[in-house]
């Protein structure tokens, strides 16, 4: 799961469970621009939801270490 520094960002705030609304506030964009970035990484990754995501995200790491 390759992913820039501002990718690793959204997910990790995601992975904390972060709201749309939160994830904007702590990255300084705007809400539109968080649903975008998931929209478009939940394609990347082939996945449905925040949930898929964060799952997905979680096992890679867990699995690189």
């Amino acid at each position: 799961m390759k992913l820039t520094k501002r990718q690793k960002e959204f997910v990790s705030a995601v992975v904390k469970g972060a709201s749309n609304k939160e994830i904007a506030r702590s990255l300084s964009v705007c809400e539109g621009t968080v649903k975008m970035t998931l929209h478009l990484m939940y394609e990347r990754f082939g996945v449905r939801n925040r949930m898929e995501l964060a799952m997905k995200y979680v096992e890679h790491h867990r699995n690189s270490e």
